[in-house]
C-alpha cells in the first residue's frame, strides 16, 4: 500500500516553491544540444524537464512519495508559458495525492491542481501510465 508523509501537502509546496527557486535555462544555452534531462540539483539551472526530473526525485527519495503515483506528463504550454515559442512543449509533474486528486507541479507556477493547471490553457498530450514506469500513454483530462 502507497504511503506519504502527514504533510504531503505542504511537501509538494515546499519542493516546488524551492526548486523553481533556480534559474530557467535552455539545453541550448546550458549544454549546446537541443534537449537534454538532468536534475536540476546538478547544474542549478535548467529547463522544464530539468525541473521535473528534481521534483520527482526529491519527493521519492527525500520524502518517500510513491514513486507510482509521480507521472511525468508533456503538454503544450500557452502563450504566457512560452512567448517566443508559443504552443511549445511543456513537461510537468503530475502528482496523485493519497486524497484521489491529482497535484501539478510546473516550473514557474504554483502547486495547483490538473483542473486549474489545464484551465489555464495548457494541453494535455502524453502521461506516464504509472510513474517511474518508461511507457506513456495519451493524457486523457
Amino acid at each position: 500500500m502507497s504511503t506519504f508523509p502527514e504533510n504531503w501537502r505542504e511537501v509538494l509546496d515546499k519542493v516546488n516553491a524551492d526548486l523553481n527557486l533556480f534559474p530557467w535555462v535552455s539545453d541550448q544555452e546550458q549544454y549546446n544540444v537541443d534537449d537534454y534531462w538532468e536534475d536540476i540539483r546538478k547544474s542549478r539551472k535548467g529547463d522544464c524537464d530539468d525541473y521535473v526530473n528534481g521534483k520527482d526525485n526529491v519527493l521519492a527519495d527525500q520524502y518517500d512519495f510513491p514513486r507510482e503515483n509521480l507521472r511525468l506528463a508533456s503538454c503544450e504550454a500557452p502563450y504566457f508559458m512560452n512567448v517566443n515559442n508559443p504552443g511549445g512543449g511543456h513537461l510537468v509533474l503530475d502528482v496523485e495525492g493519497p486524497d484521489g486528486k491529482h497535484y501539478i507541479l510546473s516550473n514557474g507556477l504554483r502547486v495547483m491542481t490538473r483542473g486549474a493547471f489545464l484551465g489555464m490553457g495548457f494541453k494535455p498530450l502524453l502521461i506516464q501510465e504509472t510513474g517511474g514506469q518508461a511507457k506513456w500513454v495519451e493524457w486523457v483530462a
